[in-house]
């Protein structure tokens, strides 16, 4: 299975979890698969094919899935290299000053996550935790703050492991500010809201089945696009997510050819914080929290660690320039104690609920996923 599909189908899995009726939801898929990667190269036994079977694929060898994450986390690190298009990955290791990890571990996790290893005193719970905090702030460009709470730090904490995802781009081509207007966005039956509308007329990425309005918008960068699918059935995006699957929802992406249509969408930016311990768990990825059943002998070479937390926190922001997105995930361990064609162009009008998704088809990438119920204007 592509790392697409994978990153698709494990959005779709959580959004169903997680999200809330009539709420905006939001996440980078990317950069939870990242952590959970790093964290799979130390599990064992059980702890390691459950992992496999809910999170990846289990017909997956080892080297298979950091080739996939390790080679996509290079690509995309590299590809940083055009005005108007900022995108930086960083991920680290804060662990205990004398947790004795093992060498192949520590190789590992560089050669295929490119992750700095750090050593605290986990002991100074506030100091450590204001200090992860500061770094993640730092790597998303302000945008996640906070990631890890006050009280998720103890003294017997062993290892934090830390993705952090930085994306800015600009639109290929930019909307006119002065076409914004005031609409309203009908939330759901008795609910409106306000929004701010960008609109333009333009060749785009476009398709459309009986059911949902498909379109791409793409960045400066090539290969890079958001799409948006807009169900045609005003408050129909509850059922839309019900029938998605990860390769339904690419072949929708994939299926748009350039035509010209008139394009209404709305400026937002919100933030969204996913409890992803409670989420995994209901994923069926529970031997990673279990103290008796965690196996991560191959961090140590004992089975003295389990996961105590995970945090994923993300942030975007839409408007007429471009969009900026950020995300942070965090998995703490804890040491073991007692998303028809027609002859006159089109109307996209996403005045009511939709999926959006930033893609990279260079790398087969889902980055950020979301769903939008009219959140707070940019």
């Amino acid at each position: 299975m592509s790392l697409d599909v994978i990153t698709a189908n494990f959005a779709l899995r959580t959004y169903h979890e997680a999200a809330v009726a009539n709420h905006s939801f939001f996440i980078s898929p990317f950069s939870i698969l990242v952590a959970l990667g790093m964290t799979y190269v130390g599990s064992s036994a059980n702890t390691k094919s459950q992992m496999k079977s809910k999170l990846f694929e289990s017909s997956l060898r080892d080297g298979q899935i950091n080739s996939l994450m390790g080679g996509a986390l290079k690509s995309l690190n590299n590809s940083n290299t055009k005005e108007g298009y900022e995108l930086y990955i960083a991920n680290r290791l804060f662990a205990q000053s004398n947790l004795q990890m093992l060498p192949r571990f520590r190789k590992r996790i560089q050669k295929h996550y490119s992750a700095d290893i750090e050593l605290l005193d986990f002991k100074k719970s506030s100091e450590t935790c204001k200090h992860i905090n500061d770094w993640v702030e730092q790597k998303t460009k302000g945008k996640i703050k906070d990631l890890i709470p006050p009280d998720a730090i103890k003294p017997l904490t062993r290892l934090v492991l830390i993705n952090a995802i930085y994306f800015k781009a600009d639109w290929k081509t930019p909307f006119k500010t002065e076409l914004t207007k005031n609409t309203t966005f009908y939330v759901k039956q008795g609910e409106e809201k306000i929004v701010e509308m960008m609109q333009m007329k333009k060749e785009f990425p476009y398709t459309e089945t009986e059911e949902y309005q498909i379109l791409g918008i793409p960045y400066m960068t090539e290969n890079l696009l958001m799409y948006f699918v807009l169900p045609k059935e005003r408050f129909g995006l509850k059922n839309m997510m019900r029938k998605l699957s990860g390769k339904k929802l690419l072949d929708l992406f994939n299926s748009t050819i350039e035509r010209k249509v008139e394009v209404h969408i709305p400026k937002f930016k919100f933030e969204y914080e996913l409890q992803l311990k409670r989420i995994l768990q209901r994923l069926g990825v529970t031997d990673m929290f279990s103290k008796r059943l965690a196996n991560f002998s191959k961090i140590t070479g004992k089975r003295d660690l389990y996961v105590s937390e995970a945090f994923h926190k993300a942030f975007i922001e839409i408007n007429e320039k471009g969009s900026e997105a950020a995300a942070a995930t965090a998995i703490v361990f804890m040491a073991i104690t007692s998303v028809g064609v027609r002859m006159s162009p089109p109307k996209f009008i996403a005045d009511h609920p939709f999926l959006f998704a930033i893609m990279d088809h260079s790398n087969g990438i889902v980055l950020f996923i979301g769903v939008y119920y009219g959140s707070i204007s940019a």
